[in-house]
């Protein structure tokens, strides 16, 4: 989790305890300290007027975003995914970097701003690629806010992303759904369907 929060840049310890609010300090002091003991991560102080202590992903740390990927569009598609609107910005936006449909954008140069509560993002696409960072756009195709509640209920399947975005993005239509389409969410499996099998005893035993 750790590792999640700092994908998309780095943060301050105050920042990372925010986007992890069941975590305590001295556990996530400890995590620190052995993510940079294992060289995924360093420690280093922002230029003055800021003079702030942050945390970023090394090279080495950077190569778990694959994993963590793989793992959230496994997780987002389990029948069994909790309700709640507990859900961070920085996992919500992964999410969506997650299922970016880059063949759709293939001929596409954009720059969207999106604002949830107090974090900002800006998505910006040239011809395909996709890089996404913290901070507000110069000048965006849309700007759109996103509240917790439909965060969660875009993050689950419940409600599609189209209809979250055109309830409060400040952009035209096309835009919004332009956005939409870029960033594709797999289907659920019904909840009352049997689960599949395992039909290894040492996979079940795991």
């Amino acid at each position: 989790m750790v590792v999640r929060e700092l994908l998309i840049g780095p943060k301050r310890f105050t920042d990372l305890r925010r986007g992890l609010p069941r975590i305590s300090r001295n556990v996530l002091s400890q995590r620190l300290e052995d993510l940079e003991s294992a060289g995924a991560l360093s420690r280093r102080t922002l230029p003055p007027p800021s003079a702030s202590a942050v945390y970023e992903l090394t090279d080495r740390g950077l190569e778990l975003e694959a994993v963590l990927q793989a793992i959230g569009r496994w997780g987002v598609r389990s029948p069994l995914l909790p309700e709640s609107d507990t859900l961070g910005a920085d996992t919500f936006v992964l999410g969506l970097r997650a299922q970016y449909n880059a063949t759709v954008a293939q001929n596409l140069t954009a720059d969207y701003e999106l604002r949830i509560a107090e974090d900002v993002f800006a998505f910006h696409i040239d011809y395909g690629r996709l890089t996404v960072r913290r901070g507000a756009c110069d000048e965006p195709n849309m700007v759109v806010d996103v509240d917790t509640g439909a965060m969660a209920a875009v993050a689950r399947g419940a409600r599609p992303l189209a209809t979250a975005l055109a309830a409060s993005a400040s952009a035209t239509g096309d835009d919004v759904s332009c956005f939409a389409e870029l960033f594709a969410h797999p289907e659920r499996p019904d909840p009352q369907l049997p689960a599949p099998r395992l039909v290894n005893d040492q996979l079940a035993a795991t």
